[in-house]
């Protein structure tokens, strides 16, 4: 089955971000989102995590203000490729609420992929 036909729920593109805490390093660091669901995230970043990797992030603002946290595990990261598209993909632990998902929603656009 693709890819995009496993999903739960529908992903949007994001220019939201979040600030990333590894289960291996104290140090956190903030992403830039390519898109977002109410169950998962794809960032932005150079910095890679293992697969299965637990994540602790924070829901930033414009200005880096925490709005809300959550926590996941990494599944799947992909190095520049073919779409040169460069990041991480995060299952939420627990579903973003309605709110939240909307604030990190890029005027509402559909995000495409391939």
């Amino acid at each position: 089955m693709a890819d995009n036909e496993q999903r739960k729920y529908q992903r949007y593109a994001s220019n939201g971000s979040f600030r990333v805490f590894t289960s291996v390093s104290n140090i956190a660091y903030t992403v830039d989102l390519k898109d977002i669901s109410k169950s998962g995230a794809f960032v932005k970043t150079i910095h890679f995590p293992r697969i299965g990797e637990k994540i602790t992030f924070h829901v930033l603002n414009k200005h880096g203000i925490t709005l809300d946290r959550g926590e996941g595990r990494v599944v799947r990261i992909l190095d520049g490729g073919m779409d040169n598209m460069v990041g991480f993909a995060i299952h939420f632990s627990e579903e973003l609420s309605d709110e939240v998902e909307t604030m990190l929603i890029d005027d509402a656009v559909e995000a495409v992929f391939p």
